[in-house]
């Protein structure tokens, strides 16, 4: 080793491991106290410097709140008020304040030693106009920063510390508005200012650090860490020194903590540091290193000295030792030197009774045993020889056991090998045995030897067994009763596969047992090894007959990989086909959303103009024209009506079934929305002479829904309900259930028979389909009302029998459930063919995504003349409808383009814009947007009157610019609303 050619001798090694040990209990003693002593003094040390810092804050704040509490007081003082208010807007001279103000600011300076001056200064002029020392009247103030803080915050400016050039020292000011100044001012009309004597108060604090020592100080760093207080060793009031150490930066970051750092003066200090977010300061209490650590660098002095006089004392003991030790163990030495040449009978000298004569009677005895392992490695190597050089399971057997015999000494012994059924130990080999006595053993019966060996699995001795004992082994010259038996087993994958049975008729050496355990391992290896290898014969043979096998089905797969090959470019040309299909499919969707588009503008364009000048004949006929004719005006509105009915329904069902419907989602009242529908229903039932009763059942829970669809759904159930009724009654039963909210509705009308049941939420499907059905309806009624149902989580389920009457029950979920969130089993259950490139629009209560946009009350005018109103249309019949429907009360101009249109704009400037979306030449969309991007028109309100009433067209028209909506065909109600909303007509 590396250790025994540094040092020559043990006095040596003694003498230099006794320092290090003497080193190693000084590091453990000194160190800790060094540092536990250093964190000490730096706990104590911070803990001063931090309680400085808090209690230096808390004053510093508490002083500028006095103040400013102080400048709230006196400025809701009417004394101060009045006179300050005419003296900042000029109606008095400058200089002339009356003796009321010059008491209330005269007072607080002359009983608070805090305040240096105290003036105003007129936000008009930005000129003090009174203070309580006359040289600051008539100085300019106007770009000072409090003045132009607090006049554009309209709360209390403070400024950092400054150097006054007029004063000749550090100064402060805090400043207040005043204000405001007249009727529908928004400014001050001046500001109340007070000038703090920062020597009684701030500075003043700044000097109180007794606790700091000799080089303590206390500094404050403004936001760009300019210092605002004195430094040590700075003359006169030199200040705003820039700091760029650690803790000021730190501090005017908003940080709060103690750091180690340089100071301004290029030593190291402890600092602690706290930013002040009400003054936007940073506050640093600091003290020098070399003072606040002190006494720790004179704790390692004093440690110093002890160590050395330690070290000499060691010295002198550890040399004594060290000679007294070293005489037995260098001859102790020379005989192991002896030893390592070879010679084992070498042997130490006793030296006593002592630890050194201890360790020579071990090294005797050590020797003994090295020589006794000597021994028994070379029988060892010996045996292993004989078992890695055998290839067979016979030859193993017979080298194994042969030496075995030999090496123990061994009078007889015997091999036995478990069969392949796990069943017996069956007799391989002996020797010294009559074979012929020799029998099979049963591996189940754990009798005997070896049912010993089984068990344990180690090898067992028997020992000093009697002549009169019953064992007795039968050899070619008879039989011999042995002294002991030793019984080995061969342990293979934790199974005894072999056992080896020995006999002496001495006793065996203790060698013995050591030799076969150490060969064991190497025997059991070796005997997995023959076993495998036989095995690996035998299923080499195996494999080649396997093979063989292989090669003939390698012949059938490319056979049947041709066949595939075929079949996959015929799925291929069908998946093709199948794409060409879909690809159809898309494109007839396409067209027929187009078609229901275009339908829906070219049949409410002309209903727009029968709705609207019906219900204004109506509406002006009462005293012209005969009920005969009135009443023919009505039917034309009710059918009107109808018609617009039948067009809503068919693009229900077509937007629902395409997934290009609107949900917009809020709390509703389901008890409310019935009683609304029973209310409408109510003179229907009463003309037709059946009775129709609401039932509430305890206290129903609001649900989160669609209003419109739940309307929807409970219109056609609650309407279809009462239409086929011709006798007794209508029940409709309103519930709160465990999963949510039902709605049962009974009536006794004619009933549905059971075959048409599964059919009747078919679209167009009618009990009655012929011409001369008793009852009228398009048959989408329950259908809409059934993918309604399914599109807000809902269900509807029936139950009717012919000639008594049907029974209705719908029930809607409390609580709303976003589709998106809706699992693939829960969307399947739905059964609405969606279009999945246009998901469903869910507005939440408080959208305001197509919620258009709104007014401010400032815009509301009183108007002389009647309003005039631009009518945009490119068909003459609807602006005859519009423009007989405000002729009264608006002027109405006109355009049939969107050139026109924009033209118009410009020449008339109407108060309001009725813009048709689907205009020749330049469209609505692209004139509503050109009116908003213009500075000159987009004030004027635009309101789209549009036939355009797909899913997404309100967005749309919202998007383009336009103020609102109203759907063609109008109603003169909704009209005449939303242009007097817009108008801001009272």
């Amino acid at each position: 080793m590396k250790t025994g050619s540094t040092y020559r001798s043990i006095e040596s090694r003694l003498l230099v491991r006794s320092f290090i040990f003497f080193g190693l209990a000084c590091l453990v003693f000194c160190i800790p106290s060094i540092v536990f002593f250093w964190m000490h003094v730096h706990e104590r040390e911070t803990g001063i410097i931090e309680s400085i810092r808090d209690d230096r804050t808390r004053e510093i704040i508490a002083i500028v709140d006095r103040v400013e509490g102080d400048l709230k007081t006196m400025s809701r003082l009417n004394d101060l008020y009045a006179p300050a208010r005419e003296l900042c807007v000029g109606a008095r001279p400058a200089g002339t304040a009356p003796g009321a103000l010059s008491w209330v600011l005269n007072s607080y300076l002359e009983n608070n030693s805090v305040y240096r001056e105290i003036f105003i200064v007129s936000a008009r002029t930005g000129r003090t106009v009174y203070s309580t020392d006359s040289k600051g009247l008539g100085i300019d103030f106007l770009h000072r920063e409090y003045v132009v803080d607090s006049g554009a915050g309209g709360d209390i400016a403070i400024r950092g510390i400054y150097f006054s050039s007029r004063l000749n020292i550090p100064t402060m000011t805090i400043a207040l508005p005043l204000g405001p100044s007249g009727l529908g001012a928004k400014k001050p009309f001046g500001l109340l200012v007070a000038r703090i004597n920062l020597e009684r108060s701030i500075y003043g604090l700044l000097l109180e650090h007794d606790d700091l020592d000799k080089s303590g100080e206390i500094q404050l760093v403004n936001r760009d860490l300019s210092a605002m207080s004195p430094l040590r060793g700075q003359n006169g009031y030199l200040i705003s020194k820039k700091l760029r150490d650690e803790a000021s930066l730190a501090s005017v970051r908003g940080g709060s903590g103690v750091a180690m750092c340089r100071d301004y003066r290029g030593k190291m200090v402890l600092a602690a540091y706290r930013h002040i977010p009400r003054l936007g300061w940073g506050i640093v209490v600091k003290k020098d290193a070399d003072e606040a650590y002190g006494p720790v660098y004179t704790l390692l002095s004093l440690m110093a000295g002890l160590s050395i006089a330690f070290a000499a004392a060691v010295f002198f003991a550890a040399r004594g030792v060290a000679v007294w030790i070293s005489a037995p163990m260098k001859s102790v030495a020379r005989v192991a030197e002896r030893i390592s040449d070879g010679d084992y009978t070498a042997r130490s000298l006793p030296f006593g009774n002592d630890e050194i004569g201890a360790m020579a009677a071990s090294f005797n005895r050590m020797t003994e045993i090295i020589v006794s392992q000597l021994n028994v490695q070379k029988i060892s190597s010996d045996i292993i020889q004989v078992m890695v050089s055998t290839l067979s399971l016979d030859e193993f057997s017979r080298n194994v056991l042969r030496k075995f015999v030999e090496v123990t000494e061994s009078s007889v012994g015997a091999f036995y090998m478990l069969s392949p059924d796990g069943r017996e130990f069956n007799h391989v080999t002996s020797i010294g045995l009559d074979i012929g006595s020799l029998e099979t053993f049963h591996a189940g019966r754990l009798e005997g030897e070896f049912g010993r060996v089984l068990a344990t699995r180690e090898i067992a001795v028997t020992r000093n067994i009697s002549e009169k004992s019953m064992v007795r082994m039968r050899t070619i010259i008879g039989d011999i009763v042995p002294k002991e038996i030793m019984t080995i087993p061969v342990i293979v994958n934790n199974r005894t596969v072999a056992i080896i049975s020995l006999a002496t008729l001495t006793e065996y050496p203790f060698e013995v047992a050591t030799i076969l355990n150490q060969v064991r391992p190497v025997m059991n290896t070796a005997f997995s090894n023959i076993l495998s290898d036989e095995e690996s014969r035998r299923l080499a043979k195996e494999l080649s007959e396997k093979n063989q096998l292989l090669e003939n089905q390698k012949e059938e797969l490319i056979t049947q990989a041709r066949e595939l090959k075929h079949q996959s470019e015929r799925v291929q040309k069908q998946n093709m086909e199948l794409e060409n299909q879909r690809l159809k499919v898309e494109e007839a969707n396409k067209l027929k959303t187009e078609f229901l588009s275009n339908m829906s503008h070219e049949l409410r364009t002309p209903l727009n103009s029968i709705v609207a000048l019906s219900h204004v004949l109506i509406l002006q006929g009462k005293d012209r024209l005969t009920d005969e004719e009135m009443e023919y005006l009505e039917i034309i509105d009710r059918n009107g009506g109808k018609l617009l009915s039948l067009i809503n329904d068919i693009l229900d069902l077509s937007k629902i079934e395409a997934g290009r419907i609107d949900l917009k989602i809020k709390p509703l009242s389901l008890v409310g929305i019935v009683r609304v529908i029973v209310d409408n229903l109510e003179q229907i039932a009463e003309d037709k002479g059946i009775g129709l009763k609401l039932v509430i059942e305890g206290d129903i829970p609001h649900i989160e829904s669609d209003e419109s669809r739940v309307y929807q759904i409970l219109q056609n159930i609650i309407g279809n309900a009462v239409k086929f009724t011709e006798r007794g009654g209508v029940t409709i039963t309103v519930s709160s259930e465990e999963s949510g909210a039902a709605v049962s509705v009974d009536d006794t009308g004619i009933g549905i028979d059971p075959r048409e049941l599964p059919h009747i939420f078919e679209e167009f499907r009618q009990i009655d389909g012929t011409l001369t059905r008793r009852y009228e309806g398009t048959g989408l009624g329950l259908a809409i009302a059934s993918k309604s149902a399914q599109l807000i989580s809902g269900t509807i389920s029936v139950s009717s029998k012919v000639g008594t009457g049907t029974r209705f029950e719908i029930l809607f979920p409390v609580e709303w459930r976003d589709p998106e969130e809706l699992d693939e089993r829960e969307l399947n259950n739905l059964d609405i063919k969606r279009d999945v490139s246009v998901p469903l629009s869910v507005l939440m209560a408080g959208d305001s995504a197509a919620a258009g946009r709104t007014w401010s009350s400032s815009r509301i005018r009183t108007r002389s003349v009647l309003p005039k109103v631009l009518v945009v249309d490119d068909d003459s019949d609807n602006i005859l409808a519009v423009r007989a429907v405000l002729r009264e009360r608006y002027r109405v101009c006109e355009a049939h383009d969107g050139n026109e249109a924009v033209a118009m704009v410009f020449s008339e400037r109407p108060d309001l814009i009725l813009l048709d979306m689907a205009l020749p030449e330049k469209n609505g969309f692209i004139v509503a947007r050109e009116l908003k991007e213009n500075r000159e028109t987009r004030s004027i309100p635009c309101i789209a009157l549009t036939a355009l009433t797909m899913s997404g067209d309100r967005e749309k028209t919202i998007e383009a610019g336009c103020d609102d909506y109203i759907p063609k065909p109008f109603t003169v109600q909704d009209l005449t609303e939303k242009i007097r909303f817009w108008l801001r007509e009272k």
